[in-house]
């Protein structure tokens, strides 16, 4: 009765509703290239896209197909939070649907980390790759470090219970650092063994080595460590 007083048969009003949504879930590429930061600063990045499933980072016809039923490979990134790539594959962390979304880049799929029981998630805020293409998620929820193999094999956990509140991870030449927020340090790990090695700052420090909120964490091919620290306004190095 509605097509009636509008004029548009139902076939029609499907055919609209469908290139609306199209339209809505692949964001427009952009006329001109996006460079970071603007003139007249010398470039450093470039925007290349943005996605939030997997039908918009590999396909540009992927939503719309998914509305009309021809395509049901539709995966979606709820919230993500932090970010790792390694091994040609792209690690997301998802805190909407406590798992990991995997982008394998080469194959042009997108995988899900789940686990049940001992290796379900609970609030997986960042994660880090290994040489070997084993992941640590740190899981601020659990409030452990959980680590998987490559094939995404849960293989345990660092922490116990109040022990720590993991808000970052990285991992760099052997070592595996933790940002502790519950207790201000960065933990570091060594990863053949999984023992603490020591904590960050260093006992003896003087007040300006504090850390107040330790969330992000990052290594690099030195051995320096920079903190996001969101309780101090900074980063400390």
């Amino acid at each position: 009765h509605q097509s009636r007083r509008t004029g548009l048969s139902p076939g029609l009003a499907v055919v609209c509703l469908a290139a609306l949504l199209a339209g809505c879930a692949t964001p427009p590429a952009p006329t001109n290239s996006i460079f970071l930061p603007p003139p007249p600063d010398e470039p450093h990045m470039q925007y290349l896209v943005g996605f939030s499933s997997e039908d918009q980072l590999f396909s540009q016809k992927g939503f719309r197909n998914f509305v009309l039923g021809a395509d049901r490979s539709y995966k979606p990134i709820g919230k993500p939070y932090g970010v790792a790539a390694s091994h040609n594959r792209l690690y997301v962390c998802d805190t909407l649907g406590a798992t990991v979304a995997v982008l394998k880049l080469d194959k042009r799929v997108l995988q899900y980390l789940r686990s049940r029981g001992a290796g379900a998630r609970s609030l997986p805020l960042n994660a880090a790759v290994d040489e070997q293409g084993n992941i640590y998620v740190a899981d601020s929820g659990r409030e452990q470090v959980l680590m998987y193999a490559p094939d995404f094999t849960y293989l345990g956990a660092l922490g116990r219970k109040d022990e720590m509140q993991p808000r970052g991870v990285a991992v760099q030449g052997g070592k595996l650092y933790v940002a502790d927020i519950r207790n201000h340090v960065i933990r570091v790990y060594r990863l053949k063994d999984k023992q603490l090695l020591s904590t960050l700052p260093k006992a003896g420090s003087g007040p300006e080595a504090r850390l107040y909120s330790p969330t992000n964490v990052a290594v690099d091919q030195q051995g320096r460590v920079y903190v996001s620290d969101t309780g101090a306004f900074c980063v400390q190095v």
